[in-house]
């Protein structure tokens, strides 16, 4: 029974679960670079939302600014304008936005500290943070997350009036965007494990299916392995039954067979026959001489099938062994009309066989070729050789075995036809001795064609029974 191979399905497993892995591997480093840019996106929302607020109040405190110079330039009271500023000042501008609730603090500083503000009473100076000194300095909008217990946004936006620049600060919690954060990441989270789920599930299943396909094949193989060996076991106890059974048939048949013979000859030389009746007697004579030689044919053929020997391996010329099986055959074809083509001579390999034995089993091929052919047909020796082997073939043009009794017309009469007798089965023999095989298929568009294969070498095949 041969061993099958399982390193290829281990190996196509394997990197089944090694894409698996690969896949959910990407799927959550997606999942985060994703989780990245909502976190961005989030910040860059609210940035936006402050800057949008920074630039209103700037706008804002501006517009008071102006409407405060237009007053004084106008004459009016230098105590309405206070009034009237005290109302609509920077104060009062910064503490109606901080009203709103979008924002923990919202203070316009200049370099001495907090001119004005909403949320908080104490912040760090310009000149004691860099962040604040740059942007004052370079006069444009910037932002930065800090952190103190309370993750922030700060927003920052520098402007000026007549009386000097100033920096508006605004500050956003990032509670919010924290908690939307939190609940997309599980949302991610949530659909990356179902994905995940479905890419394992998706990968046990087709493990799971490719792994039964494997057992399914195996099962079969293993399962055609264990019916060939018991078929051929009992082929061999078949075969070893008939081979005592021919012994001593061959034996108990062949004393009265002689003796029969005997008698016939004694007839032939003492019994005269009368005139009216000396047809029939020498037409019943020569009857049963026919019969008496092809039972002593039969009884030869039980013999030779009894006592079959191992084969004497030596080195044969394939092309010379056949030429002289055709040699010794064209008489017989010639005399029914059939045709034997000879199409072996590219068969030039040497090859290990018994000789005699390799004769009898193309001559046994050849005869029964030569029965089932009518007048007129075509007969073909034919052999191909590779590196390996040698495949020896007789294909004829005439009446056909039908397909069923293809593989049972090798056994002894196991095909229950008089017309085959021993000649294939010890055809076969012959052949599986030679450690080769042996088969019958249909030829087209009528006909048989029977092939054996044996190797050109046996040494790499130790002979056995």
């Amino acid at each position: 029974m041969a061993t099958r191979p399982y390193k290829a399905p281990h190996v196509r497993m394997g990197f089944m679960m090694a894409v698996a892995v690969i896949i959910g591997s990407a799927l959550f480093v997606l999942l985060g670079l994703e989780h990245r840019r909502t976190r961005q996106d989030f910040i860059d929302l609210a940035t936006l939302e402050a800057q949008v607020v920074l630039r209103t109040v700037v706008a804002a405190i501006e517009t008071a600014a102006n409407i405060r110079r237009h007053l004084y330039h106008a004459g009016v009271d230098t105590n309405l304008v206070q009034e009237i500023m005290s109302q609509h000042g920077t104060g009062r501008i910064l503490q109606r936005f901080g009203k709103l609730g979008m924002f923990d603090y919202l203070v316009c500083q200049d370099h001495r500290g907090i001119v004005a503000g909403h949320g908080i009473s104490e912040l760090s100076s310009i000149a004691a943070d860099p962040f604040l000194a740059a942007a004052l300095s370079n006069g444009t909008f910037a932002t930065r997350v800090i952190t103190n217990g309370i993750t922030r946004l700060e927003a920052v936006q520098p402007f000026a009036t007549e009386r000097g620049q100033y920096l508006l600060r605004v500050a956003i919690s990032l509670h919010s965007v924290h908690q939307l954060e939190q609940r997309k990441l599980r949302r991610m989270l949530l659909m990356g494990g179902i994905a995940l789920l479905c890419i394992l599930l998706l990968v046990v299943f087709v493990v799971n299916l490719h792994t039964a396909r494997v057992l399914a094949r195996e099962r079969d193989a293993i399962t055609r392995d264990v019916e060939r060996m018991q078929e051929k076991l009992h082929q061999q106890e078949r075969v070893a039954a008939i081979e005592r059974l021919a012994s001593g048939v061959a034996h108990e048949v062949r004393n009265p067979l002689n003796a029969i013979q005997i008698l016939v000859q004694r007839m032939e030389r003492e019994v005269v026959p009368s005139d009216a009746s000396a047809t029939k007697y020498s037409e019943f004579m020569r009857i049963i001489k026919d019969e008496l030689r092809r039972m002593n044919q039969i009884i030869e053929e039980f013999v030779r099938f009894a006592r079959a020997k191992p084969p004497a391996f030596e080195h044969v010329l394939l092309p010379t062994l056949l030429r002289d099986v055709c040699y010794l055959q064209h008489a017989f074809f010639q005399k029914k009309g059939v045709s034997l083509v000879e199409a072996f001579d590219h068969a030039h390999m040497m090859i290990e066989a018994d000789p005699q034995q390799l004769k009898q089993a193309v001559t046994n091929l050849l005869t029964n070729a030569l029965e089932a052919t009518p007048s007129g047909g075509t007969v073909t020796l034919s052999a191909t050789q590779t590196r390996t082997h040698t495949t020896v073939c007789v294909t004829d043009t005439g009446c056909g075995v039908p397909p069923h009794l293809h593989d049972k017309i090798f056994d002894l009469y196991g095909a229950s036809g008089k017309e085959y007798g021993l000649g294939l089965a010890i055809t076969r023999r012959i052949i599986q001795d030679h450690r080769g095989t042996i088969s019958m298929r249909s030829n087209s568009p009528r006909g048989t064609i029977v092939e054996f294969t044996l190797p050109n070498s046996q040494h790499a095949h130790p002979h056995h029974r």
